[in-house]
């Protein structure tokens, strides 16, 4: 029985210490706790909504159509790698790369960083 009491006596405590002064400042406590997260909560939904910046296009695929045949510009710029590569050039040389195409001969004249060299692959 001396551990009801001891939780009778906890009891009348807590409901004496629930003065309706210390209600009022518990509730204006929670109150305030409640404002706090209602701002960071807006806070965090106008950093989710701001608006985002336009999106860019990370690749774009070119295809020409010869004779019933599509040749992909990107299948083109990789022969021109392994062309130079096979020459005996470094890859990560190449700076600006120009495509000529001759359509009639299916030929694809390339020139490296401004040098001009007459050369070319078929496609």
């Amino acid at each position: 029985m001396a551990k009801k009491t001891t939780k009778t006596t906890k009891k009348e405590t807590k409901t004496a210490a629930a003065t309706p002064e210390t209600k009022v400042a518990a509730e204006a406590k929670t109150e305030e706790v409640v404002k706090e997260d209602v701002k960071k909560t807006a806070t965090a939904s106008k950093k989710k909504a701001a608006p985002k910046k336009a999106e860019t296009v990370s690749s774009i695929s070119h295809f020409f159509e010869i004779d019933g045949e599509q040749i992909s510009t990107s299948d083109i710029e990789e022969k021109i790698r392994e062309a130079y590569k096979a020459e005996g050039h470094r890859i990560g040389n190449m700076k600006e790369v120009s495509v000529y195409y001759n359509f009639a001969e299916r030929r694809a004249y390339y020139v490296v960083n401004g040098k001009a060299e007459d050369k070319f692959i078929k496609y």
